[in-house]
């Protein structure tokens, strides 16, 4: 072979070699954009899900997506630097670290479960956890899914809650229709022998004993007949402040004598909703008293409305809505009776009936609103009203 030869083999091979290396190079950079693409598109599916998505490693969050971020409300370099454990709720963190271990050590693959986590501001949300282990950088992790159930579980409590109020009710408009009828009785025989006999004073003053009574268990009954039969809703556009104003009117000479402070906030420009002005009289004059029962020697209640466009609700088509606080700083409601205080007839007042709240409940439901109630033993109580506006037509 001769020199010429091997130099043209060369310079052959050399060119080929460069033609080889353009269309590697462009086949590396087209997979490269396309893989650029793939991992885009992961990563906008990834961040725009509906769902909380996080990867947790020797308790450390490696990775967490924007939902995340908003349920818990924390700045994504506090959220690197923390455990995730500090978002669980305190009640909750022993079972879910005791689940947790048994998961890695019996390489459960996939599990669900439902916990409770806490905001920044000590919100609570209840979130469903579907939990699978992966391999994370060489390591065992677990891939994390949180749905926020918060309204589907608060949903599924009134349901039971108010099935509950209307079979109580039932039973009770049943057993007060019953006793009434004795009681009429007793009433107009007292007021037969009245007239008929010219009793001693004593016998009388046992009569009048008798018939004061049976009007105290009259006005009881009434109260049961009241809650059990169904209320006529007559809801017109009303200014929720001229209500609560005559509430507070009727209220005076009460709040003047528990020396409690009324202030109110947040109340121009409030818009008109459906309201029906005698029940809302009623709910207000209910919370407003409990507020003044709360205190021991005075307090404060501070009443506040704002505008809200969050869906609070799901029967309704309205997605702003109008929020009422009314939050004191009496002694608070124990942690072991709150969920108890919309119950009928649960009291812990000595003279206490045991309608107010549930009535409260009722009528609040019967304007397609909400009303929920926060409370701390010794701080004060916070109750919430909500009530849809609606849509302008």
């Amino acid at each position: 072979m001769t020199s010429i030869t091997i130099l043209i083999l060369i310079t052959y091979l050399y060119h080929l070699k460069q033609r080889l290396n353009k269309k590697l190079a462009s086949e590396v950079d087209e997979r490269t954009k396309r893989l650029y693409v793939s991992e885009q598109k992961y990563r906008d599916l990834f961040e725009q899900a509906n769902d909380g998505i996080i990867i947790l490693q020797d308790e450390k969050l490696k990775v967490f997506n924007k939902r995340f971020i908003d349920m818990v409300e924390y700045d994504p370099d506090d959220i690197f630097k923390g455990k995730f454990i500090d978002f669980v709720s305190e009640d909750n963190r022993k079972d879910f670290l005791q689940r947790q271990q048994n998961r890695l050590s019996r390489r459960k693959p996939r599990t669900r479960e439902e916990i409770c986590l806490c905001t920044i501001n000590n919100k609570k949300i209840d979130v469903e956890l579907s939990i699978k282990l992966i391999e994370y950088e060489g390591v065992i992790g677990e891939l994390i899914m949180l749905r926020d159930i918060t309204q589907r579980k608060a949903v599924h409590k009134k349901l039971i809650y108010s099935e509950r109020v209307a079979g109580i009710g039932e039973i009770a408009g049943g057993i007060a229709h019953e006793i009434k009828n004795p009681l009429s009785n007793i009433n107009s025989s007292i007021q037969l022998l009245k007239s008929e006999f010219n009793f001693e004073k004593e016998v009388n003053v046992y009569l009048d004993i008798i018939e004061r009574n049976v009007g105290s268990a009259n006005t009881v009954v009434q109260k049961l007949i009241d809650f059990a039969k169904p209320r006529d809703v007559n809801l017109e556009l009303k200014d929720i402040k001229q209500i609560l104003d005559y509430s507070l009117k009727l209220l005076k000479s009460r709040i003047r004598k528990s020396n409690t402070h009324i202030g109110q906030y947040g109340f121009d420009n409030m818009p008109k909703i459906q309201l029906d002005e005698v029940q809302l009289h009623s709910v207000f004059t209910n919370i407003i008293l409990n507020s003044i029962q709360s205190f021991e020697i005075g307090g404060t209640l501070n009443i506040s409305a704002t505008v809200d466009d969050e869906h609070f609700h799901d029967n309704s088509s309205s997605h702003k809505h109008v929020r009422l606080s009314f939050k004191d700083n009496g002694t608070g409601i124990p942690k072991e009776i709150i969920d108890k205080i919309f119950d009928p007839f649960f009291t812990t007042k000595k003279d206490g009936s045991g309608h107010g709240l549930s009535l409260v409940f009722q009528i609040i439901t019967e304007h397609k609103g909400t009303v929920e109630v926060f409370s701390e033993e010794g701080k004060g109580t916070d109750v919430v009203l909500r009530f849809p506006i609606p849509d302008p037509t």
